[in-house]
C-alpha cells in the first residue's frame, strides 16, 4: 500500500509540474506577443501588426497610410479562468501626418492562445484610428 501511494503520488507531482511549466510557458508567449505587437503598432509597421490576428483573409492595410503612433499605454488585463483567452485595454495616442492633430482611442484586444500553433492570436482587429475624435 505504502508504495502505491508513493508511486501514484509521484505520478500525480510529475503531472502539476508539467501543468505548471506548460501555464507558465504559454504566460510567457503572450507577454512576448503582446509586446511585438505593440512595438509594431508603435512604428506603425501595420502589416507586421496584422500577422497576430487570427483572420489575416482580405484586409486592407491601405487605411492606415499616414497615421504615426505617439503612445501606446495598456490599461487593463483579465484573464480568463482557463488562462487561453485575455482581454486587453490599451490607450493609444496619433496622428495623421497630414493633420498633425494628436488624438486618442482605446483598443479593446481580445486574444486567444491557439494549441495547435502554441502561440497567442488576437481574435478583434487592428486599431480603429478612423473611428474617433481629439
Amino acid at each position: 500500500m505504502n508504495k502505491l501511494y508513493l508511486f501514484v503520488m509521484t505520478v500525480l507531482s510529475c503531472a502539476m509540474v508539467l501543468v505548471s511549466c506548460a501555464e507558465q510557458k504559454r504566460d510567457a508567449s503572450l507577454e512576448d506577443q503582446l509586446t511585438m505587437y505593440e512595438k509594431a503598432i508603435r512604428w506603425a509597421d501595420f502589416d507586421k501588426a496584422s500577422n497576430y490576428m487570427k483572420d489575416q483573409d482580405a484586409f486592407d492595410l491601405s487605411r492606415f497610410d499616414g497615421i504615426k503612433v505617439t503612445s501606446y499605454e495598456p490599461l487593463g488585463r483579465d484573464v480568463s479562468e482557463d488562462g487561453m483567452t485575455v482581454e486587453e485595454n490599451v490607450r493609444i495616442s496619433y496622428i495623421f501626418e497630414n493633420e498633425q492633430i494628436e488624438r486618442t482611442l482605446v483598443d479593446h484586444q481580445v486574444w486567444e492562445y491557439d494549441e495547435e500553433e502554441n502561440r497567442w492570436q488576437l481574435v478583434t482587429s487592428l486599431p480603429g484610428f478612423m473611428e474617433t475624435s481629439q
